[in-house]
């Protein structure tokens, strides 16, 4: 048996968000698995490069939002922590 030693409860979930750099960088498509109060884990194409900081958005008008920055990458996934507080939709709740 393992231990989970976060210190926030992650939500699994599977939903479609898109990440960007910034305003002239295309969007990139990913699945959020699981988020918490502090990080989420994001599923990623193998071959994209995903940049350190970044916006996840998680609705095609851009908000809500969250400022992300990568704490850990592997082949298909991204570990990363929330680098703001901004409000989460009530079905991540």
């Amino acid at each position: 048996m393992s231990t989970d030693n976060r210190a926030a409860v992650r939500r699994t979930l599977h939903l479609p968000a898109r990440l960007t750099s910034g305003q002239d960088t295309p969007q990139q498509r990913c699945v959020l698995l699981d988020i918490s109060d502090t990080g989420a884990r994001l599923e990623i194409a193998a071959e994209a490069e995903v940049p350190d900081k970044f916006k996840m958005m998680l609705t095609p008008r851009g908000e809500p939002f969250r400022l992300c920055e990568v704490v850990w990458r592997g082949k298909n996934q991204v570990g990363v922590a929330f680098a703001n507080r901004e409000p989460q939709p009530a079905s991540l709740h």
